[in-house]
């Protein structure tokens, strides 16, 4: 300080000799990082006169810096430059890591932020670190491993999984469920669990119900008979059985129908409806008339007279049919005969498939004509189909492929367990496995493998 004030001393002298002939220093200097004094600010500055800066916010040194106006320029006393205050290198933390949220370079003002790894969760309230003069702020954040704490688990249930006393369940763990008796009683909810990153598990915990079947609603025509006869809930193993209430209904499903162990019916409800006669298939027949007329449906007692097509064929078969009260009729549809030929065979491209051989423009009764199936698609029924009097008989089916592309498995994070990365296309009847993704899990009960059929596979899913 002492030699400060020597050389200050000295150059107030010199500034004073020289005072006569100066003209005053310019305007006030500009300095990064730093602000001056507004105390010693004014409009006109002479010989002597200082100014006195002090570093930004943030930045060093702490001291002031001194300007002295030697009657022409200013003279700056300190060399010094201010600088921006550093941190040191963040510390990483245990099963965790941070990364720059504001700023760079650690330096004043900079905000960092930690984060846990997979399968571990922040404990700590403050998770934001930022640089100040004394150095980081907030204490170094803490990354606990996650763990799920089990429900409570009812007596009638069987967990699979479940880690002897006293021991942590971790992310990642799965639990397998089922009941104790399958037969009486149901499993509701997931029959499978896994604990999950955030410390919670993928679904509720499962419970066991008595199995039962709902009551569904009946129309007012039909008569419903419980087997065993008693109120309250329908259990595994009873029996409903149905009966129409006039007999001018017939019953359409099944009279008597059970409660399953999965808790549904062996099969819908039936329905009762009006008698009626099927419509049959005309064999170079027509109906010539009818009583009360010829449009179906048919009701008991209604009547049809047949005719044949052709003069010149052979009516063989009752020529007058009634419908009765059983919903049949007294007589079969009659059939006429003679040598009709039939025209070109249909074209089956709307079942995907096309005739084997080139077609003529005519066919005999009893010719056949051999259809194929396009491509990748499976041949159902009898590939065949045969002129009878002048109509084609028969029926096939081609069914269809499954196409699986690869988005579709990515999308379900699933891929196939042989066979490589590619779209998938296969013939119906064809199985498939599929398995997970890299650090993905089964999401869902949709088995992983599975049969395309007639153009649709369902697809599992994974999380």
């Amino acid at each position: 300080m002492e030699l400060y004030a020597i050389i200050f001393s000295l150059l107030l002298c010199f500034m004073t000799y020289e005072s006569s002939n100066a003209a005053g220093c310019a305007e006030v200097p500009q300095l990064s990082n730093a602000d001056v004094s507004p105390g010693l600010l004014k409009s006109n500055y002479s010989s002597g006169d200082k100014l006195e800066y002090n570093c930004k916010h943030g930045y060093f040194p702490l001291r002031k810096f001194v300007y002295i106006c030697d009657g022409k320029k200013w003279i700056k006393l300190n060399k010094t430059e201010c600088t921006i205050k550093r941190c040191e290198l963040p510390t990483d933390i245990p099963n965790g890591q941070y990364s720059i949220v504001n700023g760079n370079s650690f330096v004043f003002g900079t905000t960092i932020k930690y984060t846990c790894n997979k399968g571990f969760q922040m404990q700590s309230r403050f998770v934001d670190r930022t640089c100040r003069l004394d150095g980081w702020d907030n204490r170094l954040p803490a990354c606990e491993e996650v763990t799920c704490v089990p429900d409570n688990i009812e007596n009638n249930i069987k967990v699979e999984g479940l880690p002897d006393y006293g021991d942590l369940i971790r992310f990642g763990h799965r639990l397998k469920f089922s009941c104790d008796d399958e037969k009486l009683l149901i499993l509701r909810g997931a029959k499978e669990i896994m604990c999950q990153s955030n410390g919670k598990w993928s679904s509720p915990f499962p419970n066991c119900e008595e199995v039962t079947c709902p009551k569904n609603a009946t129309e007012d025509n039909i008569i419903v008979q419980r087997i065993p006869d008693q109120e309250g809930s329908i259990k595994y193993g009873h029996m409903l059985k149905f009966s129409c209430l006039d007999e001018g209904l017939i019953l359409k499903g099944k009279r008597t129908i059970t409660c399953q162990a999965n808790g549904e019916w062996s099969d819908p409800y039936p329905k009762c409806e009006e008698v009626t006669c099927q419509e049959e298939e005309l064999n170079n027949t027509q109906i010539l008339v009818g009583h009360p007329g010829i449009t179906p449906p048919y009701k008991s007692g209604q009547i049809l007279v047949f005719r044949c097509t052709d003069v010149n064929m052979k009516m063989s078969g009752q020529r007058l049919i009634e419908c009765q009260s059983n919903g049949k009729w007294d007589n079969p549809y009659p059939q006429c005969e003679g040598n009709v030929q039939c025209r070109r065979p249909p074209s089956m491209s709307h079942e995907n498939a096309d005739t084997k051989e080139m077609t003529r423009n005519k066919y005999n009764s009893g010719e056949k004509v051999e259809y194929v199936c396009f491509n990748k698609y499976v041949m159902e029924g009898d590939s065949f189909l045969t002129c009878v009097q002048g109509k084609w008989r028969g029926h096939f089916t081609c069914l269809k492929p499954c196409t699986v592309t690869v988005d579709e498995m990515d999308k379900r994070n699933i891929q196939l367990k042989r066979g490589g990365r590619g779209n998938l296309f296969a013939p119906h009847g064809d199985y498939f496995t599929f398995v997970c993704q890299w650090f993905h899990y089964q999401k869902g009960n949709i088995s992983f493998r599975q049969m395309c059929r007639n153009g649709e596979m369902p697809l599992p899913e994974c999380e």
